[in-house]
């Protein structure tokens, strides 16, 4: 264009019909031999996949490579961190407190760097970390070459393999990760919505498994009314499922009349209370023994420091030689502080007996039997884990199970965490208006 030749010493082309020929046909040579090539890489990566070996880059956080096999084996310390970010999660802790956490603790990413929340989403969505290994999973890059490491590919792509790799989390565990992981992100504008849909976020379609949403439309004439239902969101973005639409008063009073049928009877609600109230003190124990814990890595670190101070007053060292450890240790002294007094207020706050567990129980029957919807809104995540509307029929799957008479297994409720932490905010804002 600007009267500039591109001459080549190793294929010196002549400026001829015959020399534009050749160069076409070794350009077309050579973007065959780069597909070609790509194609051979990939057939051999996909090979080693099958094999769950491990095919280049970092390994993620908590694993390491065997130089052997070339398979991911577990990194015991690494694994540590894993274990403490998903347990945190699952309890109920969202990611600030567990960055305050892992950071506070001096814990560092593969990378060797603080944790940050791009760290913990990655880790959270992981399928390696419950033993599942996997390949070919993120989007290929864009034709501008930018990549959104997000954005997965169709399952029938990507290769799963379960068991091929070792397991950090277990299964449970890592499924209640998901489920909270998938309701947070569904209910991110419930707080915003005009009306006030007690199951927002815990409704599915039970013909295609799809969320349900709310909806409210104005019907009639000039007397105008408003009409709020759960619609299957596949029906209306895909026209692929044909369950019906349910008003929403008859699904939210049919849960609540379940809820209070199964849960907040009078033999139950008695059950439920002593259940969470072993659970209750069982969560205290394990609070004193973190708390020890903490007390003996404080002394730890104020012995430490002792002895740096020790050897720069006696022996003469330079303070700037011992600058950044003491600076080091100051820092966890003041986080192991904080976690001592954090811990030390939430047990007193725990002191929680069986009567005021059922008083406040009772007090979550009450809204429900009277059919309050906006107070139900505030618990009903505790107690109800997923509704499934069948064109015929209802299904509602609760989270704690209370054993019936005749029922003796010893059924331990998998998120009364949830529960213990509502009746302990209710209870500080009794003991405060007093």
């Amino acid at each position: 264009m600007n009267g500039v030749s591109v001459l080549s010493v190793i294929e010196n082309l002549a400026d001829s019909a015959e020399g534009r020929m050749m160069e076409a046909v070794l350009e077309g040579m050579a973007e065959y031999y780069s597909a070609n090539l790509a194609r051979e890489v990939q057939k051999g990566l996909k090979e080693n996949a099958l094999k769950c070996m491990h095919t280049g880059g970092q390994p993620p956080l908590g694993y390491d490579v065997d130089s052997t096999t070339r398979k991911l084996i577990a990194n015991e310390h690494e694994a540590k961190i894993v274990k403490i970010i998903f347990e945190m999660y699952a309890d109920g802790s969202g990611y600030l407190k567990i960055l305050d956490y892992l950071n506070g603790l001096g814990y560092k990413t593969k990378r060797g760097q603080q944790f940050g929340k791009n760290s913990l989403y990655s880790i959270l969505r992981n399928e390696k970390y419950k033993g599942v290994y996997v390949f070919n999973r993120s989007s290929s890059a864009a034709p501008d070459g930018t990549r959104n490491s997000r954005k997965y590919k169709d399952d029938d792509e990507i290769i799963r393999i379960e068991g091929g790799v070792p397991a950090l989390v277990d299964k449970d565990t890592f499924d209640r990760v998901q489920l909270k992981l998938q309701t947070n992100l569904k209910e991110g504008g419930r707080h915003k919505a005009r009306e006030v849909y007690l199951l927002s976020g815990l409704t599915y379609c039970g013909e295609c498994d799809s969320g349900m949403y709310g909806n409210t439309r104005t019907t009639g004439g000039r007397g105008r009314s408003r009409y709020s239902s759960y619609r299957c969101s596949d029906r209306v973005q895909y026209r692929g499922c044909e369950n019906k639409e349910l008003r929403r008063e008859y699904l939210d009073y049919y849960v609540l009349d379940q809820l209070y049928e199964r849960l907040f009877s009078d033999n139950s609600i008695k059950k439920l209370s002593a259940m969470l109230s072993e659970y209750n003190k069982k969560k205290t124990t394990e609070s004193n023994d973190e708390l020890n814990i903490y007390l003996k890595q404080l002394r730890d670190v104020n012995n430490k420091i002792t002895s740096i101070i020790n050897l720069v007053s006696e022996s003469g060292v330079s303070i700037s030689t011992v600058k950044d450890n003491l600076k080091q240790l100051e820092e966890r002294k003041l986080f192991y502080e904080a976690q001592i007094k954090s811990i030390d207020e939430a047990i007193k706050m725990s002191v929680i007996n069986e009567n005021m567990i059922q008083s406040l129980v009772e007090r979550s029957r009450d809204f429900v039997r009277a059919k309050n919807i906006p107070e139900c809104r505030n618990f009903i995540e505790n107690y109800v884990k997923k509704v499934l509307v069948y064109s015929d029929r209802v299904e509602v799957i609760f989270k704690i199970h209370v054993p019936s008479d005749d029922d003796d297994t010893s059924v331990v409720p998998l998120t009364s965490h949830e529960v213990i932490k509502t009746l302990q905010r209710e209870h500080r804002g009794v003991a405060k208006s007093k």
